[in-house]
């Protein structure tokens, strides 16, 4: 049988209250730990895996390069910084023609695959290897906002 005893009750109401009330500075500094663990595992995972634009060409380094984090944006039930590949490149086509391709959907086109090119999951393979990284840094971020409350 678990028991609970309480001197202060009025001070552990405190601190769970302190507790639930992260401010925004708070949740940014917990996703922007996370977000430069997440940045720099897809883009080491892009060089390693090779992407590759649709007529076959290596632009590893260009969309490697391209992978940034945003702002943390409120979303449904909280807050979300996303992490992909921002820009463009400018591509020749024939003798005299250019196409804009923008970064994220070569990384799409890569991680999904086509019927003429097979799949490069980067994205998820670099998701799934920073987790427990990304978890740490939340923690860490976490525990700094709770120390400095004295909780």
């Amino acid at each position: 049988m678990a028991r609970l005893s309480v001197n202060d009750l009025d001070g552990l109401m405190l601190s769970f209250k302190e507790m639930s009330e992260m401010t925004r500075d708070v949740i940014e500094d917990i996703l922007d730990a996370q977000a430069e663990i997440v940045v720099e595992e897809q883009k080491k995972t892009a060089r390693s895996m090779g992407v590759y634009d649709e007529d076959g060409r290596d632009v590893s380094q260009h969309v490697a390069d391209s992978i940034t984090a945003g702002r943390v944006n409120p979303v449904s039930g909280g807050y979300a910084k996303y992490v992909y590949p921002r820009g463009s490149r400018i591509r020749r086509v024939g003798k005299e023609g250019t196409k804009t391709i923008r970064n994220a959907e070569i990384a799409f086109l890569n991680e999904y695959g086509t019927r003429k090119q097979p799949a490069r999951p980067f994205i998820r393979t670099a998701n799934e290897a920073c987790a427990s990284r990304t978890a740490e840094a939340a923690e860490k971020a976490y525990k700094r906002f709770l120390d400095a409350r004295g909780l």
